[in-house]
């Protein structure tokens, strides 16, 4: 799914580009196509243009209305990518959310676990003492089996120790992890964020175009009834296209924000799997605290 998402944005990035280029290419020659046409003198006079300009000067605004209307199209498909973007992130978002979720009571439920466990150890070394005592009391001519007595319930003291010492280095590993999870929601909230604004930039941009196009078919109308005006109309015209040519650069600045927003989706992988780490060391504890309490049940059953 991350590899289908930059390709994606990877494409739509590329598509864009070449469409920029070649646009800005075609308006370059047409707009030197005009001027060399008003600079010609026409047989009848210089302040009347002829039927063959005319209809010159038609085709050619009929080709610039043909190729906004693919413009348009272009921004449209981009539009829907877009949408469809963010309705991934959407869900990417959701279904992270409920891993965080899971991943809490997964914490919980394991500090609860340690919590017994040590009380049950310190119930154990309790049991242990007495146990001592009373070999003390009703074994005082056996010295060899009290001090291998003694010997093995330091030893165990000892592992019992050191279990705590690393059961209080995972929970510092979980708030760390604690901390993470909460900083990557954060950078999910401001993602979400800023995908609003880009959507609120692609509609002023789609009313910015329709505007432009209205326009330039205004502009059309009062070029076939006012001949004198022409180079009115051609200044207007050039004002319009480089007004459209700033609207696809902020479009182009638009798509790449959100393939950050997607590389940004790429590090919620590396919190995963630190807590599936985190989780598997917490279970090998629990196994090694349960292979000791059977250690010194039988340790208890054998001194009975």
């Amino acid at each position: 799914t991350r590899l289908s998402r930059s390709t994606s944005l990877n494409n739509i990035s590329n598509i864009s580009v070449k469409d920029n280029q070649n646009y800005k290419l075609d308006c370059h020659d047409n707009i030197g196509n005009c001027h060399e046409q008003s600079s010609v003198p026409s047989k009848e006079g210089s302040a009347v243009i002829g039927k063959a300009e005319m209809l010159q000067m038609r085709r050619w605004m009929v080709k610039m209305v043909e190729e906004l209307k693919i413009k348009r199209r272009v921004v449209l498909e981009a539009e829907m990518r877009a949408e469809a973007l963010a309705e991934q992130l959407h869900t990417t978002q959701i279904h992270k959310d409920s891993e965080l979720e899971e991943a809490k009571q997964r914490e919980e439920k394991l500090e609860h676990s340690l919590a017994r466990l040590r009380q049950q150890c310190e119930d154990r070394l309790k049991a242990c003492e007495v146990e001592k005592i009373q070999q003390q009391v009703y074994k005082e001519s056996n010295i060899h089996v009290q001090e291998k007595s003694r010997n093995e319930i330091r030893q165990l003291k000892t592992q019992l120790r050191q279990k705590e010492k690393q059961t209080c280095e995972l929970e510092a590993q979980l708030q760390t992890e604690k901390t993470a999870s909460a900083k990557l929601l954060s950078q999910w909230r401001e993602a979400e964020g800023k995908l609003a604004e880009l959507g609120q930039l692609y509609q002023a941009c789609e009313g910015s175009i329709t505007r432009l196009e209205e326009s330039v078919v205004l502009a059309c109308a009062a070029n076939r009834r006012l001949s004198h005006k022409q180079e009115q109309h051609a200044t207007a015209m050039l004002e319009k296209v480089r007004q459209i040519n700033d609207l696809e650069a902020e479009l182009v600045k638009a798509r790449v924000q959100i393939s950050e927003l997607a590389v940004e989706a790429v590090k919620m992988d590396g919190a995963e799997a630190r807590v599936a780490a985190l989780n598997a060391t917490v279970l090998q504890l629990k196994q090694e605290n349960k292979r000791l309490e059977e250690q010194m049940e039988q340790e208890w059953q054998r001194r009975k």
